[in-house]
């Protein structure tokens, strides 16, 4: 981890995903900050700048495809890999969030050891 604990936001509006997530973050030594709908996860890259964003597809007030266009195309926040979460797994699904900027794409249910990996890769 080096000098400095590495800063994740999730983004799911469902309670126990997210409850899960930041559990699983937090013992492995990161610092989670949370949202549940898309306008809140916009605003919480801009101000807490995270090193990485895990962004559900299917959200409220914006959905996460948007919140990731969104924040590709802010000077502010562009740089800051962003991993889409769905339950959503075919080649189109896939497609729209690439085209969106997202850096890679898990299914859900989550595999820990594949988060595990992306987290390294972009964490």
């Amino acid at each position: 981890m080096g000098f400095f604990t590495k800063k994740i936001l999730v983004v799911d509006d469902e309670p126990a995903i997210l409850a899960n997530l930041q559990a699983l973050l937090e013992t492995r030594g990161y610092k989670v900050v949370v949202a549940s709908e898309g306008r809140g996860a916009v605003d919480l890259a801009r101000e807490a700048r995270p090193d990485m964003v895990l962004l559900d597809v299917k959200l409220p007030v914006l959905d996460g495809l948007e919140v990731c266009r969104v924040l590709k195309e802010d000077r502010a926040t562009r740089r800051i890999p962003i991993v889409m979460l769905s339950g959503l797994d075919t080649l189109g699904d896939v497609d729209k969030a690439v085209a969106c900027g997202a850096d890679d794409y898990l299914t859900k249910p989550l595999d820990t050891e594949k988060l595990l990996e992306v987290l390294k890769k972009y964490a």
